[in-house]
């Protein structure tokens, strides 16, 4: 695939088209990058492939979204040719090395994906494992659970504690490997299923289970930030395209009442778990109103001592 770098119109770029794994995008970043793009400062190009008519953003969401939320009307892409599937199997690699850290969740969304794909379901686990940045273990215990795949074919009888050799002494050896290694493999599971019913809020601590669908729905107000974006970004468009349509419109009513909609939004999201009542939902806490948790404004209010 022939690639090359140039600058697009964001409003060419499509970033729905299922090329975007993970759901736990910091808001606060998106601040600060376009925060620093208003300033001047250069970010590197964004990762899109073009497949002759779509350009498709497979890595640089944040970048792509701090540049749509200060206006900009184009941004550096690093631009490869290809297809869809082929944008979607790139973004599988997108933020292994560098940028905002992957959760478990979205890593496991990832794997998933790969072995249920024609062509990557017949690889090994180990290219699986080294084309999303995790290790070869991992893969194993998730095609395992997901019941999709067995042990690899490059996965030998020693990898498991077995011996090639059958003797009478080599298979009681092999018996209690076999018992010991699965004891361990039992007691890793029940360990990582403890420790997927943890979930951390933004300052890194235990959110309750009661509040769990509450911090992971942030998505749904994330999602309308970025359609209110996708908005100003296309009435922007179309005031160039059309600006006599618009002859009457106050430009910069709307990006201020843009910015104060997407102000209040920001506002409504999950922030950390109520210092004050431990999110136990109590109506007589006056910080949390008894919703049990805080937005960063009142969580930034907090004294140090209680946080």
């Amino acid at each position: 695939m022939n690639n090359k770098t140039t600058q697009l119109p964001l409003s060419q770029i499509s970033y729905n088209q299922g090329t975007q794994f993970r759901k736990d995008g910091d808001p606060k970043v998106q601040e600060e990058y376009a925060a620093l793009m208003q300033e001047g400062v250069v970010f590197p190009p964004i990762e899109v492939v073009f497949d002759g008519q779509h350009y498709y953003l497979w890595d640089g969401f944040t970048r792509y979204f701090a540049a749509t939320e200060i206006g900009a009307e184009t941004i550096a892409c690093h631009i490869t040719k290809g297809s869809l599937r082929d944008a979607q199997i790139l973004a599988c690699s997108a933020n292994k090395t560098n940028g905002q850290p992957r959760s478990t969740q979205t890593k496991r969304h990832i794997i998933e994906f790969l072995l249920a794909d024609e062509v990557w379901g017949k690889k090994t686990q180990d290219e699986i494992a080294t084309h999303v940045g995790v290790t070869r273990g991992y893969v194993t215990r998730i095609a395992g659970e997901n019941k999709r795949h067995g042990v690899s074919d490059n996965v030998t009888s020693n990898d498991i504690g077995v011996s090639d050799s059958i003797t009478p002494n080599s298979t009681k050896k092999s018996s209690i490997s076999a018992h010991k290694q699965g004891k361990r493999t039992t007691q890793k599971s029940k360990a990582d299923k403890k420790e997927k019913k943890v979930l951390l809020d933004k300052v890194g601590k235990p959110v309750p289970k009661h509040l769990v669908a509450v911090f992971e729905g942030v998505d749904v107000i994330t999602g309308f930030v970025r359609e209110l974006d996708d908005l100003h970004k296309r009435v922007q468009q179309s005031m160039k395209t059309d600006p006599l349509l618009w002859h009457f419109f106050v430009a910069t009513s709307f990006s201020t009442d843009i910015g104060n909609l997407k102000r209040q939004l920001k506002a409504a999201m999950p922030h950390a778990v109520c210092a004050f009542c431990g999110g136990t939902h109590s109506k007589t806490c006056q910080a949390c109103k008894g919703g049990g948790f805080l937005n960063e404004l009142r969580w930034n209010t907090v004294p140090k001592e209680m946080k």
